[in-house]
């Protein structure tokens, strides 16, 4: 039933999640988009909801996390570049 299969699956589901964001936080926000995905796919087809379906998830969605992050930071740096260009030459419009 789901509810053993979330019992048993959670801690690989979450752990690895944290492998690929390295952050306990983000892991667990990855797990609960993974359970909200995989009942879903169970409401039409239980037997294809595995544990090793919720691991791939788990890593798919981590990968994103990781992948949004780093884009957030990569604007925010380059915001932070242009903000503090005390010469005010060129203005750069993202």
């Amino acid at each position: 039933n789901w509810n053993q299969l979330v019992v048993d699956s959670a801690a690989i589901v979450l752990g690895a999640a944290l492998r690929v964001t390295g952050r306990q936080a983000d892991a667990e926000d990855v797990a609960q988009e993974v359970f909200c995905e995989a009942i879903q796919k169970w409401r039409h087809s239980p037997e294809l909801v595995t544990l090793q379906l919720l691991r791939t998830i788990a890593v798919r969605r981590a990968l994103d996390a990781v992948r949004k992050r780093t884009r957030f930071v990569n604007d925010t740096e380059l915001t932070d570049l242009v903000c503090s260009n005390p010469s005010g030459d060129q203005v750069v419009q993202h």
